[in-house]
């Protein structure tokens, strides 16, 4: 007896499970400056054309290979081709490293989120140094909002060491 597999409740709901698995908070982020910095709507030709060439058909034939074969990736390779299992583990693992470079981002602008409620911001100033006798003298070469950045966000050391 074959088990049977979850379904959506309505067709929206798949479409915009598509769009919100294809369009990412990368692309949302970092689109508009690429417009700027290559061209603006010059830009927008190249991509269109590229859209309608290859995203969209490549898309479509994602969904129509899942969808007929009625397995997960590994799987529906697995069907068209043993050889090709490969490629459906491929797919898995490159899902899995997005979405831990997306929950990486995410955490990012939610630690700023929390720190933007502060008065005055972290980030405004330089920090004291030990005694206190004035500020962090890598923050006052740089800025203090890249030496938030580097010394609070990311705790990156200051050498190799």
């Amino acid at each position: 007896m074959e088990k049977s597999r979850p379904l959506w409740d309505n067709p929206l709901q798949f479409v915009f499970a598509c769009i919100s698995y294809a369009v990412g908070l990368g692309n949302v982020w970092r689109f508009p400056y690429l417009c700027q910095m290559y061209g603006g709507g010059g830009f927008l030709i190249p991509y269109f054309i590229m859209l309608i060439a290859e995203g969209m058909p490549l898309l479509y034939l994602e969904l129509a290979v899942g969808q007929r074969m009625r397995q997960g990736s590994i799987g529906a390779w697995k069907i068209i081709s043993p050889y090709l299992c490969g490629v459906g583990v491929a797919s898995v693992v490159v899902s899995f490293f997005l979405s831990m470079y997306y929950n990486v981002i995410n955490a990012w602008a939610f630690w700023y989120l929390f720190h933007s409620f502060q008065d005055p911001l972290p980030w405004a100033t330089c920090p004291l140094n030990v005694n206190r006798t004035g500020y962090e003298e890598e923050c006052e070469k740089t800025s203090s909002t890249q030496y938030f950045w580097y010394r609070q966000t990311l705790n990156i050391s200051r050498s190799l060491e």
